[in-house]
């Protein structure tokens, strides 16, 4: 990798592989926790829950404005480590405290973490535009891998040595990342600072340039957060989970997209290293774009999988195993692509980065409330409504690309 990317990035992502393990372990854990270490009941622990996981993605805007004005993305980087490690302890030492407290810390340094990071990985790729792309999803490959990893060791340390010590490992693994990001070279730090010109343009502007792109990623995460609800309620009601005579759980099931995630990026990066060595690999716009096709093509199969279930058939476990690889492949055209195209249209600002992040905050809030409507829909009119939000994302997003490539050629 070395060869081509530059060597930061490899320091990006097993920094970033770090923060998403400690994150991860804790997110999918902490219903648990809140009920049974703090005695919340269920209704409380998940308004907690949920509040804090869209605070983690709202307090970007605060750190990413702040990182371009006073810190720099390293610094950034590092107090966001440092805050979150100093939640996790904490909540770790301190149990007679509000659980708000360590949390809070958590949100809090997550909002200078996350745009101090994507803002450093694009930057990375200033003067190489054309590894930008694989770049971005290398470094996605370090998120699913944090992802798959840490519900595991929160689950096997939890079981082991109590709750305490679940947060004890995040504080760890923060304290570990907080010590890799000493690993930049000075030469891979040149510019960390923006400095201001009059010619730069504002957030304002930057926002305006990316708010049709985002309009789509919120549509597509609107749709997308079914694969890990409702599709797990028709996996456990419609879908004959047996396979060589063995029952597979829904909770085993729950662990899939991640395990799809890792192995379809070897293929996709194999399919297009081998399109960039025949110079013909298409533009990001053009991968998203493909990445939502696929997308469709999922919940159009979970459509006509619907239409056979009957009070005394299930669909066979195959339609759900298609469905999963096809939505975990739209997954890795789209998200790091997305990402990327970003960074392509503001790559020096933190600010303009956490525009993402409440994107996608946005778009999980509306995939709560479309997922409310499997209940009052048969399930091939559900998945049809969602095959037809993503076909709404591809149009839009054809026709933005289209305005796009049509502006550069107008200069």
């Amino acid at each position: 990798m070395s060869a081509t990317h530059p060597r930061a990035l490899l320091i990006l992502c097993l920094v970033e592989l770090l923060e998403r393990t400690a994150g991860v372990l804790v997110a999918a854990l902490l219903i648990l926790f809140l009920t049974e270490a703090r005695g919340l009941s269920t209704s409380d622990a998940t308004a907690l829950s949920g509040s804090f996981l869209a605070l983690t993605y709202f307090t970007t805007l605060i750190g990413g404005l702040l990182t371009d004005r006073y810190l720099g993305t390293r610094a950034a980087m590092q107090l966001g480590a440092l805050v979150c490690l100093g939640g996790y302890a904490v909540v770790a030492f301190f149990p007679d405290t509000s659980p708000w407290f360590g949390l809070g810390l958590i949100a809090l340094g997550q909002g200078f973490f996350r745009p101090g990071i994507t803002s450093s990985l694009a930057r990375l790729y200033l003067q190489t535009p054309e590894l930008r792309d694989g770049g971005y999803s290398l470094f996605y490959l370090s998120v699913n891998i944090g992802g798959a990893v840490g519900p595991l060791l929160g689950s096997a340390v939890k079981r082991l040595f109590g709750w305490p010590s679940v947060f004890v490992l995040a504080s760890s693994l923060m304290a570990l990342s907080v010590v890799t990001t000493v690993w930049f070279r000075e030469s891979e730090r040149k510019g960390e600072r923006p400095q201001p010109t009059g010619n730069a343009p504002s957030p304002l502007a930057d926002l305006k340039a990316a708010l049709p792109y985002l309009t789509v990623f919120i549509i597509y995460l609107s749709v997308y957060a079914q694969s890990s609800g409702v599709l797990l309620l028709f996996a456990r009601d419609q879908v004959q989970r047996s396979v060589l005579g063995h029952a597979i759980a829904v909770e085993t099931i729950a662990a899939f997209p991640s395990m799809f995630v890792l192995s379809a990026t070897l293929l996709v990066s194999a399919v297009i290293h081998r399109l960039r060595k025949q110079r013909c690999e298409p533009a990001t716009g053009a991968k998203i774009i493909a990445g939502l096709l696929v997308t469709v093509a999922a919940f159009v199969v979970l459509s006509v999988a619907s239409g056979q279930v009957s009070t005394d058939q299930k669909v066979a476990f195959i339609w759900l195993g298609l469905t999963m690889a096809l939505i975990s492949t739209g997954e890795l055209l789209v998200v790091p692509m997305m990402q990327s195209l970003l960074g392509q249209l503001a790559p020096r600002l933190a600010f303009t980065t956490a525009f993402l992040f409440v994107a996608m905050s946005i778009g999980y809030t509306l995939g709560g409330w479309v997922g409310t409507m499997y209940e009052r829909l048969s399930g091939v009119v559900f998945w049809g409504v969602c095959a037809g939000l993503v076909g709404v994302a591809v149009v839009g997003m054809m026709l933005f690309t289209r305005r796009r490539h049509a502006g550069r050629n107008g200069r």
